[in-house]
């Protein structure tokens, strides 16, 4: 008896087979296309979210990065801002090589312009300190003043706002000096030295005398004009420049070595003078 049933329930079973694979004979091209189409939709998603992945990292590493606070700003005219010559080889592409390899989180900002004053450079400053927010400003101005004739007073007047300015935005300024040439006047002379030795003692700030020391009196290392460093005079100018510099970028730095610079001197004995204030 049991036989008999299990043999009904087994025919049973096969008819149901086949009624249901018939149906899904039938149906079987929907129910694909129907599969198909969640499938190609997730396909799609996933590429589509890929896409977009690697189109976000590629940006990313095609922007440019965030400009580091904390660096340093040079404020300068066309002796910094590398007058004809390649810009790369301008004595601020030179620190900021140094820096790059003992110090790359300090970041070298130039913003000298040929033929400025310290009147232009004292427009400038406020915005460059509010972008850039160094933590050292080195001025590089005066010149332009001289060659003009302009007002030694007014001059003195603006390297003092400007490092005000400096000071109140929480940076170190330093000062990169200029002499004028005889041709000028005695009395004149005196007045626009004069003016920047008062600056650097009333505002205790680190001076550089000239920052064309070995290198204005020599007529290989200017140009033709007579007023512009060649590119072989760069070193030289970084050089004398660290003169003022070492002590304030060794605070950023903390492990600065700038022993190397002697090797630039080329056996050129630097006669620069630094207004030390106590």
């Amino acid at each position: 008896m049991s036989g008999i049933l299990f043999m009904r329930a087994f025919v049973k079973g096969l008819v149901f087979q086949s009624l249901v694979f018939r149906s899904l004979a039938i149906r079987g091209s929907v129910l694909k296309l129907l599969g198909i189409v969640p499938f190609a939709l997730v396909f799609m998603v996933c590429v589509l979210q890929s896409g977009e992945t690697l189109a976000s990292d590629r940006l990313a590493a095609e922007s440019p990065p965030t400009e580091l606070a904390g660096g340093v700003l040079v404020l300068g005219d066309s002796i910094s801002a590398a007058y004809g010559i390649d810009k790369s080889a301008g004595w601020v592409a030179l620190l900021e090589d140094q820096l790059h390899q003992q110090c790359p989180h300090i970041a070298v900002h130039n913003a000298s312009v040929s033929g400025e004053t310290t009147a232009g450079g004292l427009l400038r400053l406020p915005d460059l300190l509010a972008r850039l927010k160094p933590a050292l400003v080195v001025i590089e101005l005066g010149g332009n003043d001289g060659l003009r004739g302009l007002s030694p007073a007014q001059m003195q007047h603006n390297f003092q706002t400007m490092i005000g300015l400096v000071r109140e935005s929480g940076a170190e300024p330093v000062l990169l000096g200029i002499l004028i040439p005889p041709n000028y006047g005695e009395a004149y002379r005196r007045l626009f030295e004069q003016a920047i030795a008062d600056v650097a003692r009333d505002e205790q700030v680190a001076l550089l005398n000239f920052f064309l020391t070995g290198v204005a009196e020599h007529e290989r290392l200017m140009q033709e004009d007579g007023i512009h460093p060649t590119a072989e005079a760069q070193q030289l100018l970084l050089s004398n420049a660290e003169q003022v510099l070492e002590v304030p970028l060794r605070a950023l730095c903390g492990s600065l070595d700038l022993s190397a610079r002697q090797e630039a001197l080329d056996d050129e004995e630097v006669f620069a003078k630094i207004i030390t204030v106590s």
